[in-house]
């Protein structure tokens, strides 16, 4: 592969570089600073810095149009907050998986939020703080960390989006813009649902909705 063709490949599947380069928001030696390993893992050896500007400067003129289309495609059905949640981070164990759907049986009958997610070693589940109490009276030695209070926002977008690259690096950058940190984040085919602080869930809020709501 060439170095054009590596960087139109990198590119046209990152929607905010190609944005970026469209609307002439970089340093073009700075960019190929940044985007020489990448090239360089795909053409197989050593490029330079200048070649890389030369290159990103023949290309930025035919993207203005495509990049403008791409990232503005985007938009959500729903977007909506949910407040007064807590997150407890899990030892996983043989008993843990038990533990959970005794919590789970609790919060469907209270029809209360309720998420989950596994790794290798641990549980992290998500709750409606008024069972807080009940929790760590079920987990007990499990919890290992501090149990952290938390906002939700939930959106909802089509099944097309699936197929594109980059579509989810949209949704996450703008909320890393706007210096929010992320909890926790869990998912379905077509939701996802971001956990942050109390206190910054509005401005969450208000970020996606202007990118991904407001047309």
């Amino acid at each position: 592969m060439k170095i054009p063709e590596a960087l139109q490949v990198i590119i046209s599947s990152t929607p905010s570089l190609e944005f970026g380069i469209a609307h002439n928001l970089f340093n073009q030696t700075q960019l190929a600073k940044y985007l020489r390993p990448l090239v360089v893992a795909r053409v197989g050896k050593e490029v330079s810095i200048p070649a890389l500007s030369m290159a990103l400067s023949r290309l930025s003129p035919a993207l203005p149009k495509s990049a403008r289309q791409k990232i503005e495609r985007f938009k959500f059905k729903n977007l909506v907050i949910q407040s007064g949640l807590v997150i407890f981070s899990l030892k996983k164990d043989s008993e843990t998986h038990s533990q959970v759907n005794q919590l789970y049986g609790r919060a469907s009958r209270h029809r209360s939020h309720f998420g989950v997610s596994e790794g290798l070693n641990q549980v992290t589940v998500i709750i409606d703080e008024q069972e807080m109490r009940t929790a760590q009276n079920i987990f007990g030695s499990k919890v290992l960390l501090k149990p952290i209070r938390a906002s939700s926002v939930s959106m909802s977008f089509d099944p097309k989006y699936l197929s594109i690259p980059g579509f989810l690096y949209i949704v996450l950058q703008q909320i890393a813009l706007q210096g929010i940190n992320i909890l926790e984040l869990s998912s379905t085919a077509t939701e996802l649902i971001l956990y942050v602080a109390p206190d910054e869930v509005t401005l969450a809020f208000d970020t996606l909705y202007q990118r991904f709501m407001k047309r």
